[in-house]
């Protein structure tokens, strides 16, 4: 059967023009813009459409290994727009990707019972750990489909994918908890329509 792909908003990229725009946000911006940090396990993946049938959208499981910072309790519903159900996919620039079973740190804002990824996928580290265990680093994705602008001239930047060790990772960000900026970095992005009821455990 033939997959449709539906436009989801102003966020659907065919080119640079289209892409969606981000201010670019290091470990330090990420922890600070954030309401939870976590190191955690994505136990589920399930794209879900929104209450009216027009937009879908994807809510990971999230079990929570480690609180870094923030009030989380034991398993974080993180939703992000676009998905597929069916033959019906719907793109969006920028989002991170989520596999059932990988280890995750996760920079994320509250929304109500559920969580967003801040900073889209610049928000999401992925955890690989040596063959005998005793190595872990934290890696950002290498491919970032958005737009990154420099915090300080607002103007187009290319910024290097963060990689560090775990330990470092989770040293930094409990350094970097403080007050959140006046002026939030992120650019507006469309409302998630509501979600349906959360997750079956």
């Amino acid at each position: 059967m033939r997959k449709h792909t539906l436009a989801a908003g102003f966020l659907v990229a065919s080119s640079v023009a289209w892409a969606t725009t981000l201010i670019a946000l290091d470990v330090p911006g990420l922890t600070q813009v954030s309401d939870v940090v976590l190191r955690g396990r994505v136990t589920k993946v399930e794209p879900q459409w929104s209450q009216d049938k027009t937009r879908i959208f994807t809510v990971a499981q999230v079990e929570v290994l480690q609180p870094l910072k923030g009030d989380v309790g034991a398993v974080a519903q993180v939703t992000q727009p676009g998905g597929e159900i069916g033959d019906v996919g719907q793109r969006v620039s920028g989002v991170a990707k989520f596999t059932v079973g990988e280890e995750v740190v996760l920079f994320l804002e509250r929304r109500g019972p559920f969580f967003t990824v801040t900073g889209m996928a610049q928000g999401k580290f992925t955890v690989e750990r040596s063959s005998d265990g005793k190595a872990a680093f934290a890696r950002q994705a290498d491919e970032f489909d958005a737009l990154l602008l420099d915090p300080a001239t607002r103007q187009p930047t290319s910024v290097k994918a963060q990689s560090m060790t775990l330990d470092a990772l989770s040293a930094l960000v409990r350094r970097s908890v403080g007050p959140a900026p006046q002026e939030a970095p992120l650019t507006p992005v469309p409302r998630l329509p509501a979600p349906t009821p959360a997750v079956k455990q």
